[in-house]
């Protein structure tokens, strides 16, 4: 019986410090390194299953009911109804869990994102998934420069544009393209990533529309039939683009 014993507190003390790892590490205290007894037989003999468990779960410790943080040896050296008390403790968590379902975890327990993986700026290297892993914080830090540099990046556009304008009043539409082509290649740039965050690629295709519409005038003016042709067409597809982007915003806020 003392044998049957040792192996039940051997399993029940590795399946606690599995279960139970991310909130014992929450309250901040360090890990304390275990080895599972060498004389505990396999339970079982599939070839497909290992007689002991991995290295990473040997070596975690087991939260119990009084909040301490116990080996197997010192789990098993407990009085009975200690013993009892952890065992009730683990089982009453794990149903507390199941019943209050997913949406119920502890926000402080949910694992984010580090804003030091990411180059700036944010706009460029954040992706829209990679937003939702961020801690409330951060993702307010990386929304609050995305949208200043949004900002700047319409105001630099614009300012392009108004220098196309001149160049075209001065009757140089050559140099009027030019100016065009860098305002348009700087839309493009906010728009390369397709899982990019929404707002970068939004204002990046509302900066290609104010480019294209007057590259249409541009190509009108001078009679260019197959560049205002490809401009028109591009403005057909940013507004396709824009649809897609819209209707998958939608689905997501109704998923």
């Amino acid at each position: 019986m003392k044998m049957v014993a040792a192996i039940v507190a051997a399993c029940i003390v590795a399946v606690l410090g599995v279960l139970f790892l991310s909130n014992h590490s929450s309250h901040g205290k360090p890990p304390v390194s275990t080895q599972m007894p060498s004389d505990v037989p396999a339970l079982g003999h599939s070839s497909k299953l290992s007689s002991e468990p991995p290295q990473d779960a040997r070596q975690r410790d087991a939260p119990v009911a009084e909040g301490r943080s116990l080996t197997t040896e010192q789990f098993e050296r407990l009085p009975a109804q200690e013993q009892n008390k952890a065992i009730e403790s683990f089982v009453a968590a794990f149903w507390k869990r199941e019943s209050a379902g997913p949406q119920a975890a502890d926000p402080q327990e949910r694992q984010y994102l580090s804003l030091d993986i990411f180059n700036r700026s944010y706009m460029r290297t954040v992706t829209e998934k990679e937003l939702s892993q961020l801690s409330p914080q951060d993702h307010e830090t990386v929304m609050a420069e995305t949208l200043d540099s949004c900002r700047q990046s319409r105001d630099y556009v614009k300012d392009v544009v108004a220098q196309a304008q001149i160049g075209l009043a001065n009757r140089d539409p050559l140099r009027a393209e030019a100016y065009l082509i860098s305002a348009l290649e700087t839309g493009r740039e906010l728009n390369a990533k397709k899982d990019g965050l929404v707002i970068a690629r939004l204002t990046g295709i509302s900066c290609q529309a104010i480019v294209l519409k007057e590259m249409v005038s541009l190509y009108t003016s001078t009679g260019d039939s197959a560049k205002l042709g490809a401009a028109q067409q591009q403005l057909r597809d940013l507004q396709a683009e824009t649809n897609e982007i819209r209707s998958a915003a939608r689905q997501a806020d109704g998923s």
